[in-house]
């Protein structure tokens, strides 16, 4: 099972530039760091700055919890800490699912200490997943502006991944959806994805650059 993970992690398009971009920059998140929708904490190795690492997630019928690693659930609302407890959050591919969003965004500005930081990826390409509770994906734009308004500096904006990566990976999601058994899952990973997606890596780095169509918004900032 783990060779299959690492393999996911490798050749997986979406999670290949997840993994990269959000090690690249673990080094500025430092101190007490919240990791808000934390899950299973797939990124908490990277995060060796971090004096402490806290989990925070929401118990949600639509995505189960089996063997993560929470250490806090909340009720989807109040955050369960004082104001200026933490200077960092990590918060990954969850926005798309938080119901009350500027009421989070408020909450993570009163945790969070003056000048603390902020990593945060979230979706503009990707299908509807987690029902029912899937209630938007940003653009860069429009994620930079809702940062600024609820009182964030952005020190960086990056959109992570290209169109024929974005194009491919709807393909596999399309053909491997319809695939219930775990033999043929396995199958279909070993002897079409991962040739597919090693392809298509290489042809990314060929074709032209454009940034129209993208995976996720990453956006490092501070809090004002």
């Amino acid at each position: 099972m783990k060779f299959f993970t690492a393999l996911h992690q490798r050749f997986c398009l979406p999670a290949r530039q997840l993994r990269r971009n959000i090690k690249t920059r673990a080094h500025f998140l430092t101190g007490k760091l919240l990791d808000f929708g934390c899950g299973a904490k797939p990124y908490k190795e990277f995060f060796t700055n971090a004096a402490e690492y806290v989990g925070l997630d929401y118990e949600n019928p639509g995505h189960l919890h089996k063997n993560e690693s929470i250490d806090v659930f909340y009720n989807g609302k109040e955050i369960p800490f004082p104001s200026g407890h933490f200077d960092s959050i990590l918060a990954t591919q969850v926005l798309e699912h938080v119901e009350d969003l500027p009421f989070t965004l408020k909450e993570w500005h009163r945790v969070l200490k003056q000048g603390g930081r902020l990593l945060i990826t979230a979706p503009f390409t990707w299908e509807e997943h987690e029902l029912p509770h899937d209630y938007r994906r940003f653009t860069a734009i429009g994620l930079e502006q809702l940062l600024v308004k609820n009182g964030f500096h952005c020190v960086e904006i990056k959109k992570l991944g290209t169109p024929i990566e974005v194009i491919s990976q709807m393909e596999i999601n399309y053909i491997s959806s319809g695939v219930k058994s775990r033999f043929m899952r396995i199958v279909l990973e070993v002897f079409f994805i991962i040739p597919y997606s090693a392809y298509v890596i290489v042809l990314s780095r060929l074709l032209p650059k454009s940034e129209k169509l993208y995976f996720d918004t990453l956006v490092l900032a501070e809090k004002l």
